[in-house]
């Protein structure tokens, strides 16, 4: 009889959590117990991390499934062959991976793992899966390098509302399903290396898929392939959404329908379908101050795109409101504005905005505000300065031969003799696009918001990333606090369907932008702004209601 393994003995004395056992060693000791593991493993009550990998592995004993309190079950790289149905019964189970081995199937058992957050089966022989459905908390799922003609037909299941990865690259994948676009939480989606000739277009209408990997493929549609090729994201997505709008218009009535697929549509046409509203008050309304931002001719010459709006009434009181809004401001100054290189995006309470503004540029050593997070006044070109020591320390520290990402838009100052800043009639408020003031900053209490978009680039530059930030506030339910219950017909709305309900509602008040002499340069949201009526991608139709006369 052989003695007991050292680190099992050890994990029963220390009372460990957590075993790893992995290498030649135990690779040895399995092959001399005739390719068994030792059976006081599964005497580790405790354990809730358990890691076999490396080793000639190819039989996993129906007794783990007496270690019963597992969460993580790491037991990749080994031979296995098969994996008993006992697993089924750790159903504590989050973390599974089963990877590079020799697996051909997989016990359905693994369906009862309803607590799964993580499943790694890559590098295996697998070409089928036990059910999906009802693996609410799964978020991640890795497939690639196995023998996948076809995704699982659950895999676009309603009840994985929170998968939000799945990586099916090197498979020999002829066909994807279109039901995947039922998967609300779908960020990344690789189907690299496969047989596919086309992809659903209606993957367009996954709201948060950002990036989907098509590369070495058979892609019929040369435009695709192309695009796919230069490896830019959203325009894959701009295309198929063009495609998928073609289908939509070219699509015939069947009018040979089954008398169950009648019914199926006559209940979707039924079913209520919400959506979101809109309201934009003019620039003058009368019950709303009226606000406009004169430009002078120093800040058309530095940084000259503004573009202003103010929403009203916002709701920030409810708990995660802000952090939700605030994380949103984050994300668009990482994607659509590239870092803060090709816009900016600055937030003002304004109950603290105070009479007149003015976007005005100086000489940095003229210009002095109290930046957000801080209590003291200071020049703005010292405030640059410090940015640029961290900046620089942060790249030596890394090796690198340029500015990290993140400090990339220090760059854009870097000879320019002066700043641009929006000043009210106190203080200035923001100086774009390093930061904006402590004085108007957010806070659970503020009830109207100044978002400000400023660009080198162009006006259309700053309306597309204001228009996100619009999308990007409804689809997170970050709202005004409007009655709800308003009945549509008089809000005097087109096209309105008896099924249809509100859920949120945005109150935005426009902002005129004028020259010098006071003339009009522009006004947001103008009447040509927040179409929203060809975007196919949106996870809830967005309506929008002028209260004014556009005349």
């Amino acid at each position: 009889m052989t003695s007991i393994w050292p680190e099992i003995q050890k994990a029963f004395e220390t009372k460990r959590f957590e075993l790893i056992l992995i290498g030649a060693e135990i690779s040895k000791r399995i092959e001399d117990n005739q390719g068994k593991l030792d059976d006081n493993l599964f005497k580790l009550k405790n354990l809730n991390l358990l890691e076999l990998a490396k080793t000639k592995l190819s039989l996993l004993p129906p007794e783990i499934s007496q270690i019963q309190n597992l969460t993580s079950f790491l037991c990749h790289s080994n031979e296995l062959t098969q994996i008993p149905n006992e697993i089924g019964q750790l159903i504590h189970m989050k973390n599974l991976d089963l990877s590079n081995n020799k697996l051909t199937k997989l016990p359905e058992s693994l369906s009862n793992l309803k607590d799964l957050f993580t499943v790694n089966l890559s590098g295996n022989q697998l070409d089928s899966l036990f059910p999906l459905e009802g693996l609410s908390k799964l978020a991640v799922l890795n497939l690639s390098r196995n023998n996948f003609k076809t995704l699982p037909n659950d895999l676009g299941s309603a009840t994985l509302d929170n998968l939000s990865e799945i990586n099916a690259s090197f498979n020999q994948l002829e066909l994807v399903p279109d039901t995947l676009v039922d998967l609300p939480s779908l960020k990344l989606f690789n189907l690299e290396n496969n047989c596919l000739t086309q992809v659903p277009a209606n993957l367009c209408q996954c709201v948060k898929l950002k990036d989907l990997l098509l590369k070495d493929n058979k892609l019929k549609d040369n435009r695709l392939k192309k695009l796919v090729d230069q490896g830019k994201m959203k325009p894959i997505i701009d295309y198929l959404e063009r495609i998928y709008a073609e289908e939509l218009k070219k699509k015939p009535a069947d009018n040979k329908k089954s008398k169950t697929a009648k019914a199926k549509s006559q209940a979707q046409a039924d079913k209520i379908v919400d959506y979101d509203l809109i309201k934009v008050y003019h620039c003058q309304n009368e019950v709303f101050n009226s606000r406009e931002i004169m430009i002078s001719d120093s800040a058309s010459d530095v940084r000259p795109f503004i573009l202003c709006a103010i929403i009203r009434s916002l709701d920030l009181e409810t708990p995660g409101n802000l952090k939700k809004f605030l994380s949103i401001q984050t994300k668009l100054h990482e994607d659509e504005c590239q870092k803060r290189t090709l816009a900016a995006i600055a937030t003002h309470d304004m109950a603290n905005v105070k009479d007149k503004l003015l976007y005005d540029a100086a000489d940095p050593t003229q210009i002095q505000l109290v930046p957000l997070g801080r209590k003291y006044p200071i020049e703005a070109s010292e405030f640059y300065f410090k940015l640029m020591d961290e900046a620089e320390a942060e790249r030596k520290a890394k090796k690198r031969n340029q500015l990290s990402g993140i400090y990339k838009y220090l760059t854009l100052l870097e000879k320019q003799s002066k700043f641009a800043y929006l000043r009210d009639s106190e203080a200035i408020i923001s100086l774009p696009p390093l930061t904006n003031a402590e004085k108007t900053r957010m806070s659970v209490d503020t009830r109207d918001i100044l978002v400000e978009i400023t660009s080198t680039e162009s006006l259309d530059v700053c309306k597309k990333v204001m228009e996100k930030m619009i999308i990007e506030m409804l689809q997170a339910g970050i709202r005004s606090k409007e009655n709800l219950d308003e009945k549509v017909e008089q809000l005097k709305l087109d096209n309105c369907e008896d099924n249809e309900k509100l859920r949120n509602t945005l109150l935005i008040q426009q902002v005129k932008i004028i020259d010098s002499k006071a003339n009009l340069k522009h006004v947001y949201p103008s009447r040509i702004d927040l179409d929203f009526s060809e975007m196919t991608n949106l996870g809830t139709k967005i309506k929008v209601v002028r209260l004014y006369d556009e005349n």
